[in-house]
């Protein structure tokens, strides 16, 4: 059987947030890597958990620090999750069978964009939320990388994939083209995740007009 390895990648501020994320998760993975950026410690509410790995970081990998560990698992199911949201008990289960269903990348969150692309954070033609309600499953053309999962042995990926901080979903999407994987998102409620509101600014909020990710969006979306 392969193995549920999970991702997540923290901030100081979001700690007792995350908490609550690690506990929705650990019953349903074998191993949850912890990336906490800018920490100074490990909190205490992960010290025990047998199946929860923290490492304490510098901020320098951003968001991709939740992919510091996936070249090293060439065969597992890999879940890539947020700090800021809580799971249901039925998500590991629910994103391994979609998986299945499409061979594919799958996410709750994602966005189709208009051709030519014209705006990262304005050209697209479909926002799938994930905390908004979808009876449907649909290929995107990008897909969030808080509340997605892959099989490693049908998408390879590594850290070397991120060469710029806080744009995990953008090289994500990138490299599933370069490999002819699909990003799929897959239908959900809109109670399907809890929204834990974090402090201070989020990536959305300091990444400007998103110049960087339109270039690179237009590289490989034609």
């Amino acid at each position: 059987m392969k193995q549920i390895i999970v991702g997540i990648a923290s901030l100081p501020e979001r700690e007792d947030a995350l908490l609550r994320v690690v506990n929705s998760l650990k019953a349903q993975a074998d191993l949850i890597y912890v990336a906490l950026n800018g920490y100074d410690h490990v909190p205490e509410g992960l010290r025990s958990l047998y199946n929860v790995k923290c490492e304490i970081l510098d901020n320098s990998l951003g968001d991709s620090a939740k992919f510091l560990h996936v070249g090293e698992f060439h065969n597992c199911y890999y879940f890539s999750c947020d700090d800021d949201l809580e799971y249901p008990k039925i998500h590991i289960p629910y994103m391994m069978c979609k998986i299945k269903q499409y061979n594919a990348i799958v996410t709750l969150h994602g966005r189709k964009y208009h051709r030519p692309v014209t705006s990262f954070k304005r050209g697209f033609s479909l926002n799938y939320h994930c905390l908004h309600s979808y009876n449907y499953d649909i290929e995107l053309d990008l897909g969030g990388t808080g509340v997605m999962a892959f099989d490693t042995s049908q998408f390879k990926l590594s850290i070397a994939d991120f060469p710029i901080k806080n744009m995990a979903d953008i090289h994500i999407a990138k490299r599933a083209h370069e490999q002819k994987v699909k990003i799929m998102g897959v239908a959900h409620k809109n109670t399907y995740l809890t929204y834990l509101q974090p402090k201070g600014s989020t990536i959305w909020q300091t990444s400007g007009k998103g110049d960087e990710q339109t270039r690179i969006l237009r590289e490989f979306l034609k």
